[in-house]
């Protein structure tokens, strides 16, 4: 057992275990950042395309942002989808990629069937001719399918980051839009989303939290999120793998990630899974907590977490029945990312966390589960949750009725 080094009593490698990759061929374990010098804000076990190997993982390391390389973090064996996640590629001016090989294997470890593409795993000398297996195309026989890539930023954010040696993708050293697609999010910044969040928190009265509301925007971007999940979700149930990034990959990135994962995969909408999802994309993947709490700076302060849990709250109001856990463990989580109480949200990652023995707040849920539990719960629900699309009004009221409610207590 590998409990998390947050303290929780989350088994990453169990976890992974109940997706099926765990005893896919296609997939391999490796121990490349075990002590962290691969990338210190990755967590020390990873998952990786079996025939990527440890010495093109590292090279592809140096072409990412913060060595962020593309690694898995969910997966559907049935029908090979898999969620990949990662920064932004270094590209310099000119746009020229040197990690697109790690793509490429992806989109080979995901395909649909045993085929030529798939087969072609068992023979790692075969990826020599990577721009031959790029030009593949998902439609032969092969069954390969399309890689889904969904930037969070904005079309225009990105091409800003080609100016500082970052930027994005380019389909067509991947095979082109019958091999790979690219998708900008259109998600605003930590930077954004601190100003709207700053702008509630400074509204004293009923009415003037109902006008904060709709100047900041903030159930824009509520809805934004939700709606940017509900893309990657669409294409994981298609069976088509989603690599999903921002700039670093450690705040738009996780919420993306772990609201698709809740959507399409029912064990992340009850206690224990939602443990799990929260310690896996956001504790162990390198969401920055401290940092993003303000107790490194206010200048780097930025409600991401609080931002995530809206969208889980609003996304359990459209369907109670589908989630086991209630509006107060969403509270607790609200409070205690500030309190710096449980060691969770005391670092930005988990090679910060070694050595700590903090109390973890899954403890707490663990200790009183009647708490947290919600009585309309059907485990029979639905495997994907509806996704319903909200006019940003509808999302306001919402918002206002539960303002209204924390009111009266």
């Amino acid at each position: 057992r590998a409990p998390s080094q947050s303290g929780a009593d989350v088994d990453l490698g169990a976890e992974f275990a109940r997706q099926g990759v765990a005893t896919d061929a296609r997939w391999r374990f490796t121990q490349a950042n075990s002590s962290y010098d691969l990338c210190a804000t990755y967590p020390p076990l990873l998952i990786v395309p079996a025939a990527l190997s440890d010495a093109r993982l590292k090279e592809g390391s140096r072409w990412r942002s913060k060595r962020r390389v593309p690694v898995l973090t969910w997966y559907d064996r049935a029908s090979g989808a898999a969620l990949i996640r990662a920064s932004q590629p270094k590209s310099g001016i000119t746009g020229a990629h040197v990690d697109d090989a790690a793509l490429l294997h992806v989109r080979a470890a995901a395909a649909r069937s045993r085929g030529a593409v798939a087969a072609r795993l068992d023979d790692p000398t075969a990826f020599d001719d990577e721009e031959g297996f790029a030009n593949s195309s998902p439609y032969k026989s092969t069954t390969a399918p399309i890689l889904r890539i969904c930037d969070c930023r904005s079309i225009v954010a990105a091409k800003a980051n080609q100016l500082a040696g970052r930027g994005h993708e380019t389909t067509s050293k991947l095979g082109g839009s019958r091999a790979a697609t690219l998708e900008f999010l259109d998600l605003e910044n930590f930077h954004v989303i601190r100003n709207a969040k700053k702008r509630l928190s400074e509204a004293s009265t009923l009415e003037d939290y109902y006008r904060a509301l709709h100047e900041s925007r903030w159930p824009v971007y509520v809805q934004a999120l939700i709606s940017a999940a509900k893309v990657v979700a669409d294409h994981l149930d298609r069976g088509d793998p989603c690599f999903v990034h921002c700039s670093d990959g450690w705040d738009r990135t996780p919420q993306v990630c772990a609201l698709a994962q809740i959507i399409v995969d029912p064990y992340f909408r009850t206690i224990k899974g939602f443990a799990v999802l929260i310690e896996k994309d956001f504790c162990a993947f390198g969401h920055p907590f401290a940092m993003r709490s303000g107790s490194k700076g206010e200048g780097e302060a930025g409600p991401v977490f609080d931002q995530f849990l809206e969208c889980v709250q609003s996304l359990r109001r459209g369907a109670p029945a589908s989630f086991e856990f209630t509006e107060s463990l969403l509270a607790l989580l609200k409070e205690h990312v500030y309190s710096r109480f449980f060691g969770n949200f005391l670092r930005d990652s988990d090679a910060e966390r070694c050595g700590d023995d903090a109390v973890s707040v899954w403890r707490v849920v663990e200790s009183d589960p009647g708490r947290f539990s919600s009585p309309v719960y059907d485990s029979s629900a639905s495997r994907r949750l509806p996704v319903l699309s909200k006019p940003s009004a509808d999302v306001e009221l919402e918002l206002l009725r539960a303002r209204i409610r924390a009111l009266e207590k």
